[in-house]
């Protein structure tokens, strides 16, 4: 990767893939495609800084253990084929396992050293997948996620 240099401007391309609620898979098709547009799970997390030439300068790639470890929640990913390769890239080292406080807090220092940022499907990204992971996770950690859920 290059180095920043403080006088350029640069750019972060998000992309991230989602899960739903554990509660889809036993949903027909179409409900299910429902439920996870409106209630989506980020369970790989990733972006990369760019300048306008598209140099990559700085990229992260992250499985959300919250989500990716749990299989009851994975499973209802539109992706979820492709855990043996998510597997295989763990074993590679081209993506990391943590938790989403720790890649958000990654992605909250990146945000800092760009000029814009600009995702492949961003109304959803921004609007859906970031918030209500963001609010899935905190009542995960909290004695009312069974009856939030």
């Amino acid at each position: 990767m290059l180095k920043l240099d403080r006088r350029r401007k640069y750019y972060l391309v998000l992309d991230c893939e989602t899960a739903t609620l554990p509660y889809a898979g036993n949903l027909p098709a179409e409900a299910k495609k429902n439920v996870a547009i409106a209630k989506p799970l980020i369970y790989d997390l990733g972006w990369k800084i760019i300048d306008k030439k598209g140099r990559i300068y700085s990229q992260k790639n992250f499985l959300i253990s919250e989500i990716f470890s749990v299989p009851s929640v994975f499973d209802t990913a539109y992706y979820a084929s492709k855990r043996p390769l998510y597997l295989s890239m763990l074993e590679k080292g081209e993506i990391v396992l943590t938790d989403w406080k720790s890649a958000t807090a990654e992605l909250v220092e990146a945000l800092e050293a760009v000029e814009g940022v600009t995702a492949y499907n961003a109304a959803f990204d921004f609007k859906r997948s970031i918030p209500f992971t963001e609010l899935y996770i905190s009542y995960l950690y909290s004695p009312d996620f069974h009856e939030w859920l």
